[in-house]
């Protein structure tokens, strides 16, 4: 009698124990998920705000997933701004006294195509009428990152958070109890 009762609570324990590693393992996953839908969100929109393509954005911006000893996911944002060259194929058009380089879809008047001092090929431009300074064209980021990227997190986590950490949890406790 003793020893029956002694099994059913170590069922028990050992029950309470999977199910607080269920209900983890969920509460991560649910936060992976809204990661995942917040980088694409904050790519979607700063690449509408700064008119570059998406693929640029996304180099920049990585998550740190969550698992479950440490129940954080994070985003992370290399801030820095994006080159010029990067953006594609340049072209350049003269015009009556002028050249125009395009690149992608922008036009950088008396711009041209210089090899730096480290080795890589840049878009570059004037500062002056002299020869130099020279100054390598890029895209500011950093104040459309930090306009939209812990707005659109929070909100993506007070939206979509509940809902999905729920259904995670729903899931494999189910998925547990039918086995």
């Amino acid at each position: 009698m003793a020893n029956d009762i002694q099994s059913q609570v170590r069922d028990v324990n050992r029950n309470l124990r999977k199910t607080k590693q269920l209900i983890r393992a969920g509460a991560s996953s649910a936060l992976n998920k809204v990661a995942v839908r917040s980088k694409s969100r904050v790519v979607k929109l700063v690449s509408s705000d700064v008119k570059v393509q998406q693929k640029h954005v996304r180099k920049r911006v990585y998550i740190k997933r969550s698992n479950s000893k440490s129940l954080t996911a994070k985003l992370t944002t290399y801030r820095r701004d994006i080159p010029v060259i990067s953006l594609g194929p340049a072209q350049t058009r003269l015009t009556k006294n002028k050249s125009t380089l395009k690149v992608g879809s922008k036009s950088y008047p008396g711009a041209f195509i210089n090899r730096t001092r480290f080795g890589s090929w840049q878009v570059m431009k004037r500062k002056t009428k002299k020869r130099y300074p020279l100054e390598v064209l890029k895209i500011p980021i950093s104040k459309s990152v930090d306009r939209h990227a812990s707005k659109t997190v929070r909100r993506q986590m007070i939206k979509e958070y509940p809902r999905i950490s729920q259904h995670e949890i729903d899931f494999r406790l189910k998925k547990h109890a039918n086995r």
